[in-house]
């Protein structure tokens, strides 16, 4: 579910996978193809498990929109006082996520960057960062305080009005195309099988269970959902209720002379948050606003245009980036903002309301289901 870009080719980083023939039966289907179902699928594969993923178009939607942020400390906000153990430990299970597939894949896998900046333009802005960074302290996170100086060593070019801001050490974020591509990849090179197929309907049968598709049924002892924003609807079973939060992202691209960033930087401006996610390339993702309007997939100039106002103060240089492309994610999410994973039946396994954190808890939540499907998991 992606916007059309503004102009220009397709972003030679977009992922691209060849459906293969939908089998008469695999040990698990999981239906889902963005970052948790292909997780899901590829540590699956690891465990000598035949794997089918079913969706139209895999690695597309919110993972291929995301900024790919590993913000452990930065989302252990007051409301989510409860989620830090699971976001500690989601951030650590990234470094053997990412060597593993990088093993699996042939090629080395670095993170897009290794910290992040928190900024805040005013004093109402920074009061309300402090605030948070010290119940995050409070927490036994590691936040450090930076002056100015400190902050023009990790992020050069940063507006005159930002004095203070903080280092969060340990969030660090990945590109969230390069891994999704890895995951097409390594998927196909363990012989699983992605179906570019929507999944209509799962009956149970005498050994299992059938899921029909758009083109035809497949066999399986176990079904893991993991559909993102798009609701679960698949016959008698009640699934967990999901809702979309959008978020416009874009994806600016430097010229040769313009200065670059190579730290992740959150900000909060006059009360709004915003984002800056390097890549290697020196592209810079921009977000993200926050809307629940449903299915809506359009893009207002008004978005735009506060978005980008948002950004010059906090690093003016954007102003000599051009516009890749412009892009709305479905951030999946339930009513209290906790994704659910778990077996909810005999044989029926979700992974579902990620959130803004579905890179974060990606590898946490594909170790949990491999291991609720081989049954060492409860």
């Amino acid at each position: 579910m992606r916007a059309t870009p503004l102009a220009g080719p397709p972003s030679p980083s977009a992922c691209i996978s060849i459906s293969s023939p939908l089998p008469h039966f695999a040990d698990v289907v999981v239906i889902g193809g963005g970052i948790i179902g292909l997780s899901c699928a590829w540590q699956l594969l690891r465990l000598g498990k035949s794997v089918v993923v079913l969706d139209p178009s895999p690695a597309s939607g919110a993972s291929f929109v995301a900024g790919g942020m590993l913000g452990a400390t930065a989302e252990t906000t007051f409301s989510e006082a409860g989620s830090v153990d699971r976001h500690l430990f989601a951030r650590a299970e990234w470094d053997p996520f990412l060597r593993d597939l990088s093993e699996d894949f042939g090629t080395s896998l670095p993170y897009a960057s290794t910290s992040t900046v928190v900024v805040g333009v005013n004093r109402s802005d920074l009061a309300e960062i402090d605030h948070l960074v010290t119940f995050q302290r409070s927490l036994n996170l590691q936040v450090a305080t930076l002056g100015r100086e400190a902050l023009d060593q990790l992020v050069p070019g940063l507006g005159r009005s930002l004095r203070q801001g903080f280092h969060l050490v340990d969030d660090a974020a990945v590109d969230n195309r390069l891994i999704l591509r890895a995951l097409l990849d390594v998927i196909d090179r363990l012989n699983g099988h992605l179906v570019h197929e929507s999944a209509e309907h799962l009956d149970r049968s005498a050994d299992g269970f059938t899921v029909t598709t758009s083109g035809g049924a497949i066999s399986t002892s176990h079904v893991v959902v993991a559909t993102g924003a798009a609701p679960a609807v698949l016959g008698a079973i009640k699934f967990p209720s999901i809702h979309p939060v959008s978020g416009v992202i874009l994806r600016l691209t430097p010229r040769a002379s313009t200065l670059r960033v190579t730290t992740t930087m959150r900000a909060i401006v006059n009360g709004r948050p915003c984002y800056f996610v390097p890549r290697s390339n020196g592209e810079l993702v921009l977000g993200a606003t926050s809307v629940e309007r449903g299915y809506d997939l359009s893009v207002t100039a008004g978005e735009l245009h506060q978005l980008l106002d948002d950004a010059r103060i906090v690093f003016p240089s954007i102003d000599d980036y051009s516009v890749q492309d412009v892009e709305v994610g479905l951030r999946p999410t339930t009513v209290d903002h906790n994704p659910v994973v778990a077996t909810i039946e005999p044989g029926v396994t979700v992974a579902l309301g990620h959130y803004r954190n579905g890179f974060l808890l990606a590898p946490a939540t594909a170790k949990r289901v491999a291991g609720l499907v081989s049954g060492s998991t409860s």
